[in-house]
């Protein structure tokens, strides 16, 4: 049972570690999220991101839960490799993101997207390398929870002086 989830803002913390930045203070594994804008006209997209990144093998993949997006029409895009430099440190992992569409005008949220890791993905060296982070993640049991935030989206509607003849709501770049 999953009981312990730790956030993006955690993770960040752990990567600031103490003073002088000592090796073991970066979180072997975590996650980042994003939107590329946060006030849209109805039926515009809104490219939202999830990225997994980690400095250490896994035994097993991550289970990802996708962000509840109720208001709007979802597209997924490809699953991507990717790798990252985080204060000297190289991460490994995958993007996944989603084309959304509002559907109507108002204040939506997309929620926050999470992966779920098992005690059994990390190897010994992991865990020993980084004993904080693991004691934080599995405090509760053999599976942990690292998510993102959530975004709030803030939908225009679409103006209805100057409309085309035929216009049929279609928005884009």
């Amino acid at each position: 049972m999953v009981r312990r989830a730790l956030y993006l803002g955690l993770a960040l913390l752990f990567l600031a570690g103490p003073a002088g930045g000592q090796e073991g203070s970066r979180p072997p594994v975590f996650v980042n999220a994003s939107v590329d804008r946060h006030q849209v006209w109805v039926g515009q997209a809104v490219r939202w991101t999830f990225q997994v990144l980690r400095s250490v093998d896994l035994a097993s993949a991550p289970r990802y839960q996708p962000p509840f997006t109720p208001g709007f029409v979802a597209l997924s895009l490809p699953q991507r490799e990717i790798t990252s430099e985080v204060e000297g440190v190289l991460y490994d992992g995958a993007e996944v993101g989603l084309l959304l569409f509002p559907q109507a005008a108002g204040s939506v949220t997309v929620g926050p997207a999470s992966v779920a890791l098992g005690r059994e993905a990390f190897g010994v060296e992991a865990r020993l390398a980084h004993p904080r982070f693991f004691e934080m993640l599995f405090q509760d049991g053999e599976t942990g929870v690292l998510a993102g935030p959530s975004f709030p989206i803030q939908v225009r509607p679409l103006p209805l002086a100057g409309r085309p003849a035929g216009f049929t709501g279609a928005v884009g770049d």
